[in-house]
């Protein structure tokens, strides 16, 4: 019965290639759009992937936005060193500055300033250069993306890339590039420029002892949800765990609304395929009424008749599911990283397989639906 209902599905060939397809594109939608959306959330936590160190992070308690992160004075850097369980403990500073080139242009950058001694917040993937080049006069390194477009230098035949040795200035200061690092693409596409806090109090004189986050590691074996507790409770500010601090940027994230725009892609992508599979499968379940009024006439039971409709949707469903993740696949492939962020990881597959099922389920009861009341001295008739 099974090789009977895969023939009878094949069979009308237009339809199949129809239901297939429709499949298809909802799979698709749904799996490339909730991959950039994973890809453009791990760029908001992007400051944690690029400082693997430290288990625990401390920010100011009337931070609204982790992006804009409030002031931490130097005197509380001192306290959290001074809390029992804490390894060591470094500041990082974060803030938006404007680099003029050598041809006059202005650009907004993203500076982070990290600890003259421990380095914690450096770039950890060099393509040019060294980290320790940091100890240089003026030096500055920059993330690849930022060379290679924003602050590469225009000409007639297209941009010179910025390289290990230019110069450019920040507030009136000449810094040199004394390196090019890989880096996690930042959400707005800013370059991103590395000092030392030291440095960076050269170009910025302003506010030299505040940080906007201190990073912290604790002893080995100190369990950092209790070590924050106990950072918060005699500092009396905020101190997360890694993981809970990852949860803070995507929470800070997705509530500027661009979950909801892709939540209604994504829904859209579903009952788009509600729609089609289910219209498609139903008209297929029509013309092949009589097969099945013939099957019930020889004594085929409900529950066989609705087993062999439930395998015609999910075949096509699993060739159509296969098809849709594919060309999403290819789609995030063949898309730059610096231009469009996506990532696949198996829980969304696992999520488009299970929206891909429930279209196929949905599809096929509407269809059972029609050939349980089915009476075939009617279709006879007919």
């Amino acid at each position: 019965m099974i090789l009977l209902a895969l023939k009878m599905l094949i069979g009308d060939k237009g339809k199949y290639v129809g239901i297939v397809l429709g499949i298809c594109f909802a799979t698709f939608l749904i799996t490339q759009q909730g991959g950039i959306f994973l890809g453009m959330t791990s760029r908001a936590y992007r400051i944690l992937t690029n400082t693997p160190n430290g288990n625990v992070w401390v920010m100011n308690p009337y931070t609204r936005e982790v992006s804009q992160p409030g002031k931490i004075k130097h005197f509380i850097l001192e306290r959290i060193r001074g809390v029992s369980g804490v390894e060591w403990a470094s500041p990082l500073i974060i803030q938006i500055v404007t680099v003029r080139l050598h041809d006059g242009t202005n650009v907004s950058c993203e500076l982070v300033a990290v600890d003259d001694e421990t380095l914690v917040g450096a770039p950890q993937k060099m393509l040019d250069g060294q980290v320790s080049d940091l100890d240089l006069p003026n030096a500055v390194i920059v993330d690849y993306l930022g060379s290679i477009d924003f602050l590469a230098k225009p000409t007639p035949h297209g941009k010179i890339p910025l390289k290990t040795g230019d110069w450019f200035e920040l507030n009136d200061h000449y810094a040199q590039a004394v390196g090019i690092a890989k880096t996690t693409v930042p959400f707005f596409n800013f370059p991103i420029l590395f000092t030392t806090i030291s440095r960076m109090h050269t170009f910025f004189p302003l506010d030299p002892n505040q940080s906007s986050f201190v990073v912290v590691n604790g002893k080995p074996g100190e369990d950092p949800k209790i070590l924050a507790e106990r950072i918060e409770a005699i500092t009396g500010f905020r101190a997360l765990t890694r993981a809970e601090m990852r949860w803070r940027f995507i929470k800070d994230f997705v509530s500027g609304g661009i979950l909801v725009n892709f939540g209604a892609t994504v829904g859209f992508g579903f009952f788009l395929g509600v729609f089609i599979v289910g219209m498609l499968f139903y008209n297929f379940t029509m013309e092949n009424l009589r097969y099945f009024a013939v099957l019930k006439a020889m004594g085929a039971t409900k529950r066989l008749l609705a087993s062999m409709i439930i395998f015609q949707a999910l075949s096509v469903g699993i060739l159509g599911f296969g098809l849709g993740v594919g060309l999403a696949c290819l789609a995030g492939f063949f898309t730059s990283e610096y231009v469009l962020a996506f990532k696949l990881p198996w829980q969304l597959l696992v999520f488009s397989g299970g929206a891909v099922f429930c279209i196929c389920l949905l599809s096929a009861a509407i269809s059972v639906s029609k050939v349980m009341r089915l009476e075939p001295a009617q279709v006879f008739r007919g």
